[in-house]
């Protein structure tokens, strides 16, 4: 199950996360629920996710689970994060390949009910070709539910298109 994995090896305390000098971050407000969770198992020494879900290949850094309300009739998201400096493309694939390791995974019941999301965090100046990585991650996962960004602070992105 997903989110035993998740749960169990990868939960972070808190809403932020930090990784060779960048960092995200979300203040929740009011009845927001938020979890980070670090799948990637080079920052994280007991992450399950890789071999829970057979993955060989890239994966991001976090998967953040967010809902504007604590009642379960909402819609939640599943947001795919990467922290990265300048290699926007290696990002791009690292968010797409753990994407595509968990949807099938989650029993089709439950898809309906997630907002799935990609986001790039980088550093300093803004790398070249951003254009083309951001619609291909708004071309997966609907548009406006892609981004590569050099802000910390994800609540916004978390909170647009409801």
């Amino acid at each position: 199950m997903l989110f035993d994995t998740l749960v169990l090896t990868c939960l972070c305390r808190g809403t932020s996360y930090s990784e060779s000098g960048k960092r995200i971050r979300i203040e929740p407000e009011r009845n927001e629920q938020v979890a980070f969770f670090e799948i990637d198992e080079n920052s994280n020494e007991y992450s399950a996710f890789r071999r829970d879900f057979n993955v060989n290949g890239p994966i991001c850094d976090l998967i953040v689970f967010y809902t504007p309300h604590d009642s379960k009739d909402c819609t939640k998201i599943l947001c795919f994060v990467e922290l990265k400096g300048i290699d926007v493309k290696h990002a791009s694939d690292q968010i797409m390949a753990t994407y595509h390791a968990i949807r099938d995974k989650i029993p089709q019941i439950y898809r309906n009910e997630i907002k799935w999301k990609g986001y790039i965090l980088t550093h300093g100046g803004a790398p070249k070709n951003t254009k083309r990585y951001k619609a291909e991650l708004n071309a997966l996962f609907g548009r406006g539910n892609g981004d590569i960004s050099t802000t910390e602070d994800i609540g916004r992105f978390l909170r647009s298109g409801w």
